[in-house]
């Protein structure tokens, strides 16, 4: 990945100040005037990252949205992806792994290694996911997350705007870093009633 330019991480810290006491309707206008179609939203549509897309949709907000098909999903993921292409009249990005580190993988450990040891389950973790991830956003200036403070305590410090310097220090936007699992669950309800959402827990 190229390195984020000056200018990208100067917009970011310009807003820092003031980001963290933003609705998540604030932070997703600040991120789409801001950025437009330089960024995504990264969802494999569990809860979260649901809640953000609607968000956004309410707000006639125009998201790219990109996923990860790591080449295991169930049918009911491909079932859930079509129903909400169809609800929110978008376009799914899909990043598939790639092809040729994929096959080298599975040459060498077989089609399931995640379940003989921890070092070969993070492999197969990087190929599947982690590294088509990194491709996706790839050229991007800024990407969405559903994540919360309170989903781990590795995530605890994590602020609405930040600096990934995971990935090449691209703009990293968590509108809902300050809620919680009874905020998420009480939207769900009474705004995305009409569409399943994956993995409720």
């Amino acid at each position: 990945m190229v390195e984020a330019s000056t200018k990208v991480k100067r917009d970011a810290g310009q807003a820092l100040p003031d980001a963290e006491s933003w609705s998540v309707e604030q932070v997703l206008r600040w991120a789409v005037d801001t950025y437009g179609r330089n960024m995504a939203l990264s969802s494999s549509f569990q809860a979260d990252g649901m809640v953000v897309l609607d968000i956004a949709s309410r707000l006639g907000l125009e998201l790219r949205v990109i996923t990860v098909d790591t080449g295991r999903l169930p049918p009911e993921t491909h079932e859930l992806i079509d129903e909400i292409r169809e609800r929110y009249s978008i376009e799914i990005e899909t990043q598939f792994p790639d092809q040729t580190e994929l096959s080298d993988l599975v040459t060498k450990f077989g089609a399931n290694p995640f379940y003989r040891s921890v070092s070969l389950r993070l492999m197969c973790c990087e190929v599947r996911k982690s590294h088509p991830v990194d491709a996706a956003l790839g050229g991007l200036d800024a990407w969405i997350t559903g994540l919360r403070r309170n989903h781990t305590e590795t995530r605890q410090s994590i602020k609405k705007i930040e600096i990934d310097d995971a990935h090449s220090g691209i703009v990293k936007i968590n509108p809902l870093a300050d809620w919680n699992d009874t905020t998420v669950w009480d939207y769900i309800p009474c705004r995305i009633g009409g569409c399943r959402v994956l993995h409720w827990l």
